[in-house]
């Protein structure tokens, strides 16, 4: 723990810190306002590395001279360039692992409570009156601006429409976070973003965080209910120098926009990569495409990799979910489902690009720029309730793009499992393969990899391997697809896989305590079996040229015996056909 102020770490705690705190620890030697924090960070001399923030709600316009907030709409928290601005603390921790941006939600909230000028709270004055001007002289000086006439002549039904899209009319700051001219170790890790409105000439996009010439690392952050004339969650706009965000593991919900990507906006000669996350029920008020994620401009791009969209709705155009009115865009291992008028829309007279690999896409699975794409329920766990795992039947599991490459490293370890070279883990924090045993190695389609019994060879999810395992992969004998009981994937249950599963014998070690089961030899003697019994059964279950009806008559009364009751005590009618071949 750091004893002395500024050493490499700065805490803050709005409830416990005072702002007679020097930020070198927890409890009353914090900053209570993160204004300040990031006010100190960004002193180079300093050195400072990170800031870690208590739970909490944190306003861009508090600091100590301003305890309750100067209500000023422009108040930003600027992301600083080599500092990592980490939220989810209890205010007690020792170490950055230790914390849990989960139940510790730590808040960045635009709802500053800054009424328009002379509106007074809640009021609106821009209604048309048919006079010269508003009762609002900075909007006034916005609108007429454009309209002249609006401040000569009357204000009427036009000139208020314009000013619902230029001026502030809620009492929000622009932008919550800005990143300008930064780069990738200017990061951003466990926080909620809310209530960003961007709505003036100057200030109309990226209501949660507006990039502009950065490139910034955005990590286990939402993004819910921020606003802006285009892109109410975030906005990257590139034009000198190099802009590629990496947002990793983030939700994007309920954000707004007028125009493009009311969850996330590219444009300029900008770049961006967004892994493992969700964008659900963002919504475009105006004519452009892409509430969820759009790319506008011709040298711009962007890379989702299982992303999830559901829900995001662009009232009057195209791509609910995803759209390219210019550069390009290319998606791999998503679920697009219920976005509203369509899934993916492209512009192509615009010479605009939009590849969508290993996706499910509802009806437009046969989308034609891109390979491997499927049109199915993908199954959610609850999609009405905003559940997007995936049950067991979904087609969407093992069927994402199977290239290791296209899955970033978990470069921050996640999971915190010491490894920074795997896979990004899911949004759950599981292993973005579903098994590390599994030599499939497939990732599931969507921000949330299927997670199955703790070890691939306990078919039955028993947290055991015994018989009825061996039974299982008998049943499924020969050509298979990838994947459990296929355990070597090479297309065929054989051989291999039951050496496989014989060496994976007895309670699986990533389950609870719990009793051993029998030895296969037990199973054996405690059925009244002889292994010539068994060896029969196998050479049948082998043999490629024995009929089926053969395979089910000797797997039915193997089963029958080890899970019914044994040959030397069991008489009567059996469900199997007969003759038994074991008597």
């Amino acid at each position: 723990m750091n004893s002395s102020a500024f050493a490499d770490r700065l805490y803050v705690d709005g409830t416990n810190g005072i702002c007679g705190g020097d930020g070198s620890d927890w409890g009353s030697d914090a900053f209570k306002y993160l204004k300040l924090a990031i006010i100190v960070a960004s002193i180079p001399e300093l050195e400072i590395d990170e800031i870690w923030v208590a739970a909490g709600t944190y306003y861009p316009d508090q600091d100590c001279g301003n305890t309750h907030g100067n209500k000023d709409w422009n108040a930003t928290f600027n992301m600083v360039d080599g500092v990592a601005i980490l939220g989810g603390f209890e205010g007690m921790e020792e170490f950055a692992e230790d914390r849990d941006p989960v139940t510790n939600v730590t808040i960045l909230s635009g709802n500053i409570g800054a009424p328009a000028s002379g509106c007074g709270e809640g009021g609106d004055c821009h209604l048309p009156n048919n006079t010269p001007g508003c009762d609002n002289s900075v909007c006034c000086d916005f609108v007429c601006d454009i309209d002249p006439e609006c401040c000569t002549i009357a204000w009427d039904i036009d000139c208020y429409i314009q000013a619902e899209s230029l001026c502030n009319t809620f009492d929000n700051s622009f932008n919550i976070l800005t990143a300008h001219g930064i780069g990738s170790t200017a990061i951003l890790d466990g926080f909620t973003v809310t209530g960003g409105r961007g709505f003036t000439t100057q200030e109309l996009h990226g209501g949660g965080l507006d990039i502009v010439n950065a490139s910034p690392t955005i990590v286990r952050c939402k993004f819910i209910d921020n606003q802006a004339t285009v892109g109410g969650g975030i906005a990257v706009f590139g034009g000198a120098g190099t802009t590629d965000p990496l947002i990793i593991n983030c939700e994007f919900n309920d954000n707004a926009a007028n125009c493009y990507g009311a969850g996330i906006v590219v444009y300029g000669n900008a770049a961006a990569t967004v892994v493992n996350s969700t964008f659900t029920e963002n919504v475009i008020s105006g004519v452009y495409p892409g509430a969820g994620f759009a790319v506008t401009t011709s040298d711009a791009s962007g890379m989702l990799i299982n992303c999830v969209f559901v829900g995001n709705y662009g009232i009057i155009s195209g791509g609910g979910g995803v759209a390219a009115k210019g550069g390009s865009i290319v998606m791999n291992s998503c679920i697009l489902w219920d976005n509203d008028p369509n899934q993916v829309d492209i512009v192509p007279t615009t010479g605009a690009t939009l590849v969508v690999n290993y996706s499910d896409i509802q009806d437009q699975g046969d989308w034609p720029y891109g390979v491997y794409n499927i049109d199915v329920d993908p199954l959610f766990v609850d999609l009405a309730g905003g559940d997007y795992h995936l049950q067991p039947a979904s087609l969407c599991i093992d069927t994402g793009n199977p290239d290791d490459d296209i899955i970033t490293d978990d470069f921050f370890d996640l999971d915190n499992d010491g490894s920074t070279s795997e896979p990004t883990p899911d949004l759950d924090l599981n292993n973005r393969i579903s098994s590390p045993d599994d030599e499939c190695q497939v990732v599931d389609m969507g921000a949330y990899e299927f997670v199955q019994g703790c070890c691939q060879w306990d078919l039955d999810d028993n947290d055991m391997v015994s018989t009825s395992d061996l039974l299982t992969l008998f049943a499924e004998w020969g050509i298979h697809d990838p994947g459990p009981p296929d355990f070597d994937c090479d297309g065929d249950v054989d051989t291999n896989d039951l050496l496989a599963l014989f060496a994976n014998w007895g309670r699986c070690e990533c389950a609870p305590p719990g009793p051993e089961p029998l030895s296969f030899e037990d199973e054996l003697i405690d059925a009244c079996l002889t292994q010539a019994d068994w060896d029969a059964f196998e050479d049948v279950m082998r043999d490629p040229l024995s009929p089926q009806s053969k395979k089910d008559r000797y797997q039915c009364w193997m089963e029958h015996y080890i899970n019914d009751c044994n040959k030397c005590t069991c008489f009567g009618p059996v469900p199997c056909p007969n003759p038994d071949p074991y008597n």
